[in-house]
């Protein structure tokens, strides 16, 4: 029987403390991420959009972080929101917004995510305000 390799996640709630603990020699992952919530029996869900921030290590360590950008609320599959489109469109920008500022820290930058273990409860990060990025 061959071993089986896990990683372990390392959540930070702020890109800043990321960078910290991520090498520069290697690639960042960055990508949107959806995570939807258990449906109820009067046909709601929720949708929570993300952009998360990845990178391993020779460890097996998973480095992340996780922000959140938009939260959308469906019943029977339509969206409580009048402005759905820019709801979404915000995800992209604020990826491209959080990739730039990854470059400009001098990272190289792939779209993609590293898997993380299922039902592991990962860390909640902070809100992008890019301002604060651009401000430390």
């Amino acid at each position: 029987m061959e071993p089986v390799v896990t990683s372990l996640p390392i959540g930070y709630t702020h890109l800043n403390n990321l960078i910290v603990a991520l090498d520069q020699t290697q690639p960042v992952y960055v990508a949107p991420h959806i995570e939807t919530t258990q449906g109820t029996a009067q046909g709601q869900h929720t949708d929570h959009h993300y952009i998360i921030i990845t990178q391993p290590d020779a460890l097996n360590r998973v480095h992340y972080c996780r922000i959140p950008v938009v939260r959308l609320v469906y019943h029977n599959g339509i969206a409580f929101a009048p402005d759905y489109g820019e709801q979404l469109a915000r995800v992209e920008s604020v990826r491209g917004e959080v990739e730039r500022w990854l470059v400009g820290e001098g990272f190289k930058v792939r779209a993609g995510m590293v898997g993380l273990p299922e039902g592991v409860m990962l860390v909640e990060g902070e809100v992008w305000e890019i301002d604060r990025y651009y401000l430390r």
